[in-house]
C-alpha cells in the first residue's frame, strides 16, 4: 500500500478525488440509527499528499415500514489510509482500482479545462 501512495504522490496529480462507493460501513448502535461510513480518496491533508480515508458518521432522521430510509450527515473526518487501523486499510485495497479510475477522470477534465482556457487566451 505504501508503494501505491509514492507511486501516486510521484505523479504530482494535485487532484483530489474519493471514490463514490464506500468501502466500509460500521453501525455504532444496534438500531441502525447511527453509522460510519468509509470512503477511498487521494487528496492534502496540510501539506501532504496521499490516499485519504474520509469517515462519515451519519444519523437517520426517518424510517419507513421500520427501516431507515433517510440520513444525515453529522460528522466527517479525514486521515491518510496509511495512518489508519489495520483493518480498514485492508478493506480499502479492494477501492484502490476505482480511485485510480476516479483520478484519471479527474485529471482528464483537468486537462480539459486547460486546454479550452489555452484556447481562448490565443484567441485574445
Amino acid at each position: 500500500m505504501n508503494v501505491i501512495n509514492e507511486k501516486l504522490n510521484s505523479l504530482s496529480l494535485g487532484i483530489e478525488a474519493f471514490c463514490h462507493n464506500k468501502f466500509a460501513c460500521r453501525k455504532l448502535d444496534s438500531g441502525n440509527e447511527k453509522t460510519i461510513d468509509y470512503y477511498l480518496g487521494y487528496g492534502k491533508i496540510g501539506n501532504k499528499w496521499g490516499m485519504i480515508v474520509r469517515a462519515e458518521t451519519t444519523v437517520n432522521t426517518e424510517w419507513h415500514a421500520g427501516h431507515p430510509t433517510d440520513w444525515k450527515t453529522v460528522n466527517v473526518q479525514h486521515d491518510f489510509l496509511l495512518s489508519a487501523p489495520r483493518q480498514i486499510r485492508v478493506q480499502a485495497i479492494d477501492s484502490i482500482p476505482g480511485l485510480v479510475e476516479v483520478l484519471e477522470s479527474k485529471a482528464d477534465e483537468l486537462e480539459n479545462t486547460v486546454a479550452k482556457a489555452e484556447e481562448i487566451a490565443q484567441k485574445l
